[in-house]
């Protein structure tokens, strides 16, 4: 199983904009093509991010599928010249699982599935909110609900990206973390429900 946890910062007002494209034409485009999981808006840290998390079978599953996108003339004729100019800048990161909690297991199994967004894009889900961390090699997880991701490319291969749903921000003792607030659409947020 192979993780591509991708971030995309905005100038400020470019992201709701860019959502509303998304909602409008590009979601259910793309997640035709690639298996969605998830998708957060910082609301600490670096703001005017939007952050999403994809899974595949392998590095040749994704070659295949992001393939199969490119070629599909409504993303890269309609939706790409639309919404990609009011992308900043980019990053993403390949990474293998060290742990998956019982919310992402239900989320991969819904993962195959065209999205559509709701009207409400934003909210804090009813279990509480995530936050996102990263931790150097060796340094130990303290929660069952955290998903740990350790990168193999698009970042120190010493790091793992950690994604904990709590309600308690006092939980962990990481040196840096955002909160983030998860999207009302997507089996990351259908499993949180």
């Amino acid at each position: 199983m192979l993780f591509e946890f991708r971030s995309y910062q905005f100038g400020v007002g470019d992201a709701l904009r860019y959502l509303d494209l998304l909602a409008d034409e590009g979601l259910p485009i793309v997640t035709g093509h690639l298996p969605f999981l998830g998708m957060w808006t910082a609301e600490s840290g670096t703001l005017n991010m939007l952050y999403h998390l994809w899974v595949y079978e392998s590095l040749e599953d994704r070659a295949k599928r992001r393939a199969s996108l490119m070629a599909d003339e409504r993303w890269t004729h309609g939706f790409i010249p639309k919404a990609f100019h009011l992308i900043g800048s980019q990053h993403s990161s390949l990474a293998v699982p060290e742990n998956v909690p019982d919310w992402l297991e239900t989320a991969i199994a819904g993962s195959r599935q065209v999205v559509r967004m709701q009207q409400t894009i934003f909210r804090e889900p009813p279990d509480g909110w995530f936050l996102l961390s990263r931790l150097a090699f060796g340094q130990d997880t303290t929660s069952e609900n955290e998903a740990v991701l350790r990168i193999i490319a698009g970042g120190r291969t010493s790091e793992r990206i950690v994604l904990t749903k709590t309600r308690d921000l006092e939980i962990a003792e990481f040196e840096s973390r955002d909160l983030l607030n998860i999207a009302d659409f997507g089996p990351i947020a259908t499993s949180c429900r």
